[in-house]
């Protein structure tokens, strides 16, 4: 995989909170598919299901004049590596992680498109320290 850029959303308020989940990976709600980590998707339709709006009062630049909702998503550098690729539902979360921790592989590349037909892949860190945040792109949807 190597590098790559990939999105991940976040709230107004949450720019520095994103920030902060680069420095702990283990704060996240539920139980995620691939164990905690740091998730990227590969499209932005994917992290934009995870946007939230920009509230009033937020530290970013949009004008509250304005009649549309914003959103914010950071374009993100990556570094994968070597990654473990995955494309079965068949997922043993802790054995993931131990595969990046104590061996060969550097990331997880899950690959839910080619043999599950879901519509992304998601590529998931366990080292902040393999993330960059590139941009910030704030938009607004139109349907």
């Amino acid at each position: 995989m190597g590098r790559t850029s990939r999105w991940d959303s976040l709230r107004g308020e949450a720019v520095s909170s994103i920030l902060r989940r680069l420095e702990d990976p283990g704060k996240a709600c539920g139980v995620p598919l691939y164990g905690y980590g740091l998730y990227f998707a590969e499209r932005i339709t994917k992290a934009d299901e995870y946007a939230h709006p920009i509230q009033e009062g937020d530290p970013l630049p949009v004008d509250p004049g304005h009649e549309s909702t914003f959103y914010a998503v950071l374009v993100c550098r990556v570094l994968g590596g070597r990654s473990n690729l995955v494309t079965t539902n068949e997922i043993e979360r802790e054995k993931l992680r131990k595969d990046v921790f104590d061996g060969p592989f550097h990331s997880v590349f899950g690959d839910r498109v080619s043999s599950l037909g879901k519509p992304y892949k998601e590529v998931v860190v366990y080292d902040k320290d393999q993330t960059f945040p590139e941009y910030l792109l704030i938009y607004s949807r139109q349907y």
